[in-house]
């Protein structure tokens, strides 16, 4: 065997698994169709529980952000969200996924791991008792296990026996751009506090379009569901305008041209391991449905992926059921998050009316505003979390109606 490992895809998935496997003393090899540093299309943004499970990634911050505005669709009602403390932020940014992905590469490469740059995998064959993976250069590497971290369009998830297929309506398209201000400008219009605005539904376009702060510069970008994409490029000039008439970007900016990005909106799929074969981070949809996040479920899915290769090299036995304890381990530790994020996508997200009123209720509710604080700081606690939604929507609804909100 040349590795026990094999990993395809260097982002934040890829390089966390391998960083795990090989301080775990796991021969691994990451491959990756580019050469570091790269980039990738992202805002950036990490929600606070990312430091809490991968402490080691605060040095790759470059600022946080202690305040929210999030509009209504209507743009007549706004929500202002303030972290309690300067200690817990409602968001971090990274300077970019080109530093941030590079530093997390250094890092797997450091505890061991081996990283094969400009190999993109071609091919996949599984066999009893082995996995090879073809490379377009020729080469060939033979594993005992493969970890697909290469995106929405997987050639793990293609040429395996797993081939699970995206739908539609679980599909997103995001598009940004990062514009460089200033630091004097940026404490200017966004505050020290560095303040993230959020405009839910903007235009008739399901979703939301964002500005994420930064040191010096801000992300700027819609999301919206794939199939809406053709409205993307006239809906980010008008969010551009807008911008403007609120003072948020300089009035003179010109756009020098969005990027874009498909994001999995949905749940992870069912069928994300096979025999010697697991799929991690956007390959198997492991993504906030209603954010779009990707990084933290990235990294979370990884480290279950890791202690799962970890546990089956012990057993030397690669099968199916002795795989699926990848699936025990994800769902244990994140599956009912996305579940819950993945119904707020389809029951407000998605839906206009619901949007409108959620930041209504939530400007004139400060039980409510808190709630919503805490849900986008990363740190709600999942337990009896049905319940307590439950009752600040049937509190809210009765306060509405009788004129209280």
């Amino acid at each position: 065997m040349d590795c026990q490992v094999l990993i395809i895809g260097g982002g934040p998935a890829g390089s966390t698994a391998g960083k795990i496997l090989a301080e775990n003393g796991i021969s691994t090899i990451i491959v990756d169709k580019a050469k570091f540093p790269r980039d990738k299309v992202c805002a950036g943004g990490l929600m606070f529980h990312t430091f809490i499970d991968f402490p080691y990634i605060r040095p790759f911050i470059e600022n946080y952000n202690f305040a929210a505005r999030i509009y209504s669709p209507s743009l007549k009602y706004r929500l202002n969200l303030f972290s309690e403390t300067n200690k817990e932020p409602l968001m971090a940014m990274t300077s970019g996924r080109t530093d941030f992905d590079y530093n997390l590469i250094k890092l797997a490469k450091k505890a061991g791991c081996e990283l094969w740059e400009k190999n993109k995998a071609q091919k996949i064959e599984i066999s009893t008792n082995k996995a090879t993976t073809y490379l377009q250069n020729g080469e060939r590497i033979k594993s005992q296990i493969i970890i697909g971290a290469d995106s929405v369009h997987s050639i793990v998830n293609k040429n395996s026996n797993l081939q699970n297929k995206w739908a539609k309506d679980d599909m997103g398209l995001a598009i940004e751009e990062n514009i460089q201000l200033g630091k004097k400008t940026m404490d200017n219009i966004y505050t020290k506090n560095r303040c993230v605005h959020l405009f839910l539904h903007f235009n008739d376009l399901p979703g939301y379009a964002w500005i994420f702060p930064k040191k010096e510069s801000i992300s700027i970008g819609i999301g919206t569901l794939i199939k809406h994409g053709n409205r993307m490029r006239e809906q980010y000039s008008r969010f551009l305008n807008v911008l403007k008439r609120n003072g948020l970007i300089p009035e003179e900016f010109q756009t020098q041209g969005f990027r874009a990005a498909l994001i999995p909106l949905s749940i992870p799929f069912n069928n994300c391991y096979s025999n010697r074969t697991l799929l991690i981070g956007d390959a198997a949809g492991f993504v906030s449905a209603i954010t779009g996040e990707g990084i933290y479920y990235a990294m979370s899915s990884a480290k279950a992926a890791a202690e799962t290769c970890i546990q089956v090299l012990k057993e030397n036995e690669f099968n199916a059921k002795k795989m699926s304890k990848f699936k025990k381990i994800w769902k244990k530790n994140i599956s009912k998050e996305l579940k819950l994020q993945y119904f707020a996508k389809n029951w407000v997200l998605l839906n206009k009316k619901r949007c409108e009123k959620g930041v209504r209720w939530g400007s004139k509710d400060k039980k409510l505003e808190k709630m919503l604080a805490t849900f986008l700081m990363g740190r709600f606690n999942m337990k009896g979390i049905e319940f307590r939604v439950g009752f600040h929507y049937i509190r809210c609804k009765i306060k509405d109606k009788f004129g209280i909100l």
